[in-house]
């Protein structure tokens, strides 16, 4: 009985799902007052500031 060749399905769909992709200037939107997380608090923990203590 001969053997099928194993198709790979990540290269069978590649073309399909890789495409070129448009990407936004972050330095652009900051300037404009953009925000990504509007209404957060911005959290820091105490390590931060003080360094690890272990």
């Amino acid at each position: 009985m001969k053997k099928k060749p194993r198709v790979n399905p990540v290269a069978r769909f590649a073309q399909q799902l890789n495409r070129c992709q448009s990407f936004v200037n972050r330095k652009k939107r900051s300037k404009s007052s953009y925000t990504k997380h509007k209404g957060r608090e911005v959290f820091f923990p105490s390590f931060a500031f003080y360094g690890c203590l272990a």
